[in-house]
């Protein structure tokens, strides 16, 4: 799976440099994007992204965030918990013109890798669990002058089982899901 999502990330990370002169001679330099997600900063977690244009409504985008809460999983009962997470997504503009880019209504299939460490703290053991997120988030950026980025999002899909547990002791469980993954609220910057 790490392998896998490893050739993945590096294929949607090279690819627009591929396509970087075909998009530089149709936009000017408005080909990047990099958000921070507000909302997330309230349960103590932090989403940072970066997109970059492909062409005139596709973008690939690749996130990275941080936090010590995960839906109910908290620090609690002796146990230290911290999650990272790991994003990659492809963002379809429908509305994408010329000379409009990264702007607008769009929607992103995305995958969302979640690698969660826990410590029990009393007997001082530790484990990893991974988990993830297949979902699509739709939102709607507007991006004002100077290159300020307001981006407006919610994401809804599935996300896998979770358990986290060191032999007898259970700090979490959380059966897999279907619905809304998270609520976006991005600012960032555009060049």
């Amino acid at each position: 799976m790490r392998k896998s999502f490893v050739i993945i990330l590096l294929i949607v990370t090279f690819l627009p440099l591929i396509a970087k002169e075909k998009t530089k001679k149709i936009y000017g330099n408005e080909q990047n994007a990099i958000y921070i997600n507000i909302a997330p900063l309230l349960i103590s977690q932090i989403n940072v992204n970066y997109e970059r244009l492909f062409d005139d409504k596709i973008s690939v985008m690749l996130g990275l965030g941080a936090g010590n809460k995960l839906y109910e999983v908290s620090s609690s009962g002796g146990w230290s918990i911290f999650n990272i997470f790991y994003k990659i997504g492809i963002g379809i503009y429908p509305s994408g013109r010329y000379g409009e880019t990264l702007r607008g209504v769009y929607f992103m299939p995305s995958y969302t890798l979640i690698k969660t460490n826990a410590k029990y703290k009393p007997e001082n053991k530790s484990t990893s669990v991974d988990s993830y997120f297949v979902e699509i988030d739709i939102g709607y950026k507007k991006v004002f002058q100077k290159g300020f980025l307001v981006d407006l999002s919610m994401g809804m899909g599935y996300k896998s089982e979770l358990i986290i547990k060191i032999e007898d002791k259970k700090a979490a469980e959380l059966d897999n899901r279907v619905g809304i993954t998270h609520f976006g609220i991005q600012l960032g910057y555009v060049w």
